[in-house]
């Protein structure tokens, strides 16, 4: 696989989170999100967050009790004060992928020049201890591609809608760049000024790692 990440805070100090895992040799984890609120209020528990990830990277927890356990230790530590939206992709040898989302976007898939929302409806971390999330398995076409972004680009079923719509007007894979000016573009009329965050999986022959 290759995969490419964008990260633009809006201030000094952003609620926007990303953890790489990968020190299982057979898969590799990128988890994406979002704690609620700007500023230090947003980053101080971002910080903490990125801990309790590397608490369960270190005993290779599954993926399904890393988000519950990140949900109980939200709760525990913030009272419902703090939430944070997450969601995840597990890359296996393979190319399967196990997509996972907590109270985020979705997903959207691009293949055989089609385009799609995966929406995956879920529960937010840190607003109960009966949260839900929720899972799909797919896999990746050598032409294929998915993105996931957080809701600084852009929310709502309408703006979903146009960007599916302008997805599938792509005849190959777009690169990067040209995927954040989409969203940029089409964002702009249904976002607030907020962090935005950008995650685009492929694959490919060749792995690379790229970072924007």
């Amino acid at each position: 696989f290759r995969f490419s990440v964008a990260y633009i805070p809006a201030q000094e100090m952003s609620g926007d989170w990303i953890y790489i895992w990968g020190k299982n040799p057979s898969e590799r984890r990128v988890i994406l999100g979002d704690v609620v609120g700007k500023g230090p209020s947003a980053a101080i528990p971002v910080a903490i967050l990125i801990g309790i990830l590397g608490e369960c990277e270190r005993i290779d927890k599954p993926m399904e009790e890393t988000l519950q356990y990140l949900n109980t230790r939200v709760l525990e530590l913030f009272h419902k004060q703090v939430t944070t939206s997450c969601t995840a992709i597990v890359l296996k040898e393979n190319r399967s992928i196990e997509l996972y989302n907590a109270g985020s976007p979705g997903w959207f898939l691009c293949s055989e020049g089609k385009s799609r929302h995966l929406p995956m409806r879920s529960s937010t971390l840190g607003m109960s201890s009966e949260a839900h999330f929720a899972v799909e398995k797919i896999e990746l076409g050598e032409h294929d591609f998915l993105f996931t972004f957080t809701d600084g680009y852009m929310e709502g079923a309408r703006a979903f809608r146009r960007l599916v719509t302008r997805m599938t007007q792509i005849s190959s894979i777009p690169t990067f760049m040209d995927l954040q000016l989409t969203l940029d573009d089409i964002g702009k009329s249904f976002r607030l000024e907020d962090d935005r965050s950008l995650l685009m999986i492929s694959a490919r022959d060749d792995v690379q790692v790229e970072a924007a």
